[in-house]
């Protein structure tokens, strides 16, 4: 009987053990499929959140977009109005002639805001392009989700993706292979400073300026002056902004060069009373006549002295033709005086302007430097 009961309980012992043993499995596999579901909404919110970061999209548009064959998509999204200057090849070619290495991006400076986006992509540390984020919805967890708002190829670009270029108004200049039209000249016939003043004689040289906005990509710019292609320089002090020079003509000075190095000689001795105003104006019209009478003369300093001279050096730099009747060039010339008792040197700088008539080249007109 004893035995009996004792059996039982041992029994009932064993049933209850099973039971919470079953219990604590059951509740086990309940939890861990609780902490996967968990994990699995914890994984998927972290996902979403982080899709829904500009960075993560930006990223994503630098791996899928931007390469030639993918570049069609990427400038369709652009939301400004597409220049008549340029079209999406024009932004492939430069795609492929500026993309050498690596893509990277980084938030640009002054622009980026949480709400808008703003990145610059480079390429081995040279800015390629600009690209503006928007917001164009949500995601099912709640987060933004970003797609390109506009696009802009190049670290030429100024205010309003704009370009400006100066050329001769008489020379062809073409955007893209477009001749450039009346509609984008913003400045019309503005003479050139130097040769301002001969329009007695001569017809006064002038630029055009023009400027474009509204471009996608750095574009490629030609102007053509009496078939001769100018050389084009680009302003590294101001973005966008282009000039294309008259042109020089070494034909042409070489010719002009011992009489231009006569007007610095007779000009340097003409202000240490050592020449002739006379001859000096021999070679001398218009303004350039009327002014040097008025030029500030150093011979005083030398009254009643005794003095010999030199031309240390007699340079011409910057020559330029206009046209087949008009030039300008600079000038440079270092004239040493020794009175005995003291030296100077006159370090002096002129632009010059000549006019052709009857044959013959004359100083129309001159600036001190």
């Amino acid at each position: 009987m004893i035995e009996d009961k004792k059996s039982d309980r041992r029994y009932k012992k064993k049933r209850r053990l099973k039971g919470y043993w079953k219990f604590l499995a059951i509740y086990s596999g309940v939890l861990a499929g609780l902490i996967v579901i968990g994990l699995i909404w914890v994984y998927g919110l972290l996902g979403a959140y982080e899709k829904g970061m500009p960075d993560v999209a930006m990223d994503n548009i630098i791996r899928t977009q931007f390469s030639s064959e993918n570049i069609d998509n990427l400038v369709n999204q652009n939301a400004g109005e597409v220049s008549p200057y340029e079209d999406v090849d024009n932004v492939r070619k430069y795609l492929e002639n500026t993309v050498n290495g690596n893509l990277t991006f980084a938030r640009k400076s002054g622009e980026y805001t949480n709400d808008s986006p703003v990145y610059l992509v480079k390429s081995d540390d040279k800015n390629i392009a600009k690209v503006s984020l928007k917001e164009t919805g949500k995601n099912r967890r709640g987060f933004s989700v970003w797609a390109v708002d506009a696009v802009t190829f190049g670290e030429f670009l100024g205010k309003d993706n704009a370009i400006t270029i100066t050329a001769p108004s008489d020379a062809v200049v073409t955007i893209n292979g477009k001749q450039a039209g009346e509609d984008i000249i913003r400045k019309q016939d503005v003479p050139v400073e130097i040769a301002k003043n001969v329009g007695d004689y001569v017809k006064v040289p002038c630029n055009n300026v023009y400027r474009i906005e509204g471009l996608m990509a750095e574009p490629e710019i030609t102007a053509v002056l009496n078939g001769r292609q100018l050389e084009l320089k680009k302003d590294d002090n101001a973005d966008g902004t282009y000039t294309a020079a008259y042109p020089s003509d070494d034909e042409l000075l070489a010719g002009q060069s011992d009489n231009i190095k006569n007007i610095n000689i007779e000009y340097g001795k003409y202000i240490i009373n050592k020449g002739s105003l006379t001859r000096l104006k021999s070679y001398m019209t218009g303004n350039a006549k009327k002014y040097v009478s008025d030029i500030p003369a150093v011979w005083a300093f030398l009254w009643g002295k005794n003095y010999t001279y030199e031309f240390k050096s007699n340079e011409i730099s910057n020559f330029v033709k206009y046209s087949d009747d008009c030039f300008s060039c600079d000038v440079h010339f270092d004239l040493y005086v020794n009175w005995n008792t003291g030296d100077k040197t006159y370090d002096t700088n002129l632009s010059y302007v000549f006019v052709k008539q009857s044959g013959k080249w004359y100083l129309a007109d001159f600036a001190i430097k």
